[in-house]
């Protein structure tokens, strides 16, 4: 029975790894950086991180804390989540979500928190430059980073 559940799940892990695109990205950089969200771009729609004087200065920005989570606040939520990088440019995101329930009564934000939400979750491919970072869904999602600041050198 072993050798049957072996023989079963090791290819299905093969196939969850050949799923995410390679990148020449380097873990490292993207652990110990912070990333300024600049978009998302799905199907049908192209959204700028809303650009309002009342956002916090930690608004969209990703920090990844140790070898499981992260930390991501909202326009005026803080939030959070799992991470698991199965590979070089694979990585698993799971339980993205705000951990207090601020309530936001401007309508672009509360829109652009809900898709950042929903799109930055999942299995996600990423690539990496020198200031970039982009992760993309299976639905061709995009979010789009951008370095905000080392975490070494504060």
């Amino acid at each position: 029975m072993k050798t049957f559940k072996l023989a079963v799940l090791f290819p299905l892990l093969l196939l969850l790894l050949n799923n995410c695109e390679k990148s020449s990205a380097n873990n490292d950089g993207i652990l110990q950086n912070e990333w300024r969200v600049q978009s998302i771009q799905m199907e049908k729609d192209f959204i700028k991180v809303p650009s309002d004087n009342n956002l916090g200065k930690n608004a969209y920005v990703l920090r990844f804390d140790d070898n499981t989570t992260f930390y991501m606040p909202t326009s005026v939520n803080e939030a959070g989540g799992k991470y698991q990088i199965l590979s070089e440019g694979c990585i698993i995101v799971s339980d993205y979500h705000e951990f207090t329930e601020k309530s936001n009564t401007i309508e672009n934000q509360e829109y652009f928190d809900r898709q950042l939400l929903s799109v930055f979750n999942g299995e996600l491919s990423y690539s990496c430059t020198r200031n970039n970072l982009i992760f993309k869904s299976k639905q061709n999602a995009e979010v789009v980073f951008v370095k905000n600041r080392n975490i070494n050198t504060d």
